[in-house]
């Protein structure tokens, strides 16, 4: 997507819990597949095949999430997605053998807690990035995922929320892009991007 999403991008996407996370993946996922822009109303020049893995909300959930979805257009036949609530032992499953058949574009995929046990530890999360590496050289793909933000904090200012992902540190450096959506709907980074992109600064 020109001026939002290259091909090698990692994009990591922090909030609060039920505040839309996955709601935002899955369109920018739908809305990729049917060659849209996510956020404006205007057509892109491809149709990305996208790889949707949803790791917490149940399969009835994403089927009405996605049946909403499908009435807006047909079912776009490059927009693969696969529900596993119980979560994905990455570090043991570190390929999944319908990426190779359908060889995404983007992968979008959250939330980060349930990719592996213990992920607090910086070996773990070194190990899950690592993992989430071969997939991007592999696919040659984009990667966003979303994840939880830690818990309130005590400062002189107040009880707060780090916007930042929830775990090890190593998660601040690895993306490319962190973005937070607020409970308001602003988008804010996080982190300073490693090059210039137009994400949108507030979300209806």
């Amino acid at each position: 997507v020109p001026d939002l999403i290259e091909r090698g991008d990692r994009i990591i996407l922090t909030g609060r819990e039920g505040k839309g996370k996955s709601t935002l993946l899955r369109q920018i996922g739908f809305k990729l597949s049917i060659a849209q822009h996510p956020f404006l109303d205007s057509s892109i020049a491809s149709r990305p095949t996208c790889a949707y893995l949803d790791l917490e909300n149940s399969r009835p959930q994403v089927r009405r999430a996605m049946k909403h979805m499908h009435k807006l257009s047909s079912r776009p036949s490059n927009l693969w997605w696969d529900i596993r609530p119980e979560g994905l032992d990455i570090l043991h499953e570190d390929l999944i053998p319908e990426l190779d058949i359908i060889k995404p574009d983007l992968i979008l995929i959250g939330p980060m807690y349930k990719l592996a046990r213990q992920l607090s530890r910086e070996e773990i999360s070194d190990a899950v990035a690592h993992t989430l590496d071969k997939w991007r050289a592999r696919y040659h793909c984009a990667i966003i995922m979303e994840s939880h933000q830690p818990h309130e904090l005590l400062s002189v200012e107040g009880r707060y929320r780090p916007e930042r992902p929830y775990g090890s540190s190593l998660w601040m450096r690895w993306p490319e892009f962190g973005l937070c959506l607020e409970d308001s709907g602003l988008l804010r980074p996080w982190r300073g991007g490693r090059d210039v992109r137009e994400w949108p600064e507030k979300l209806r």
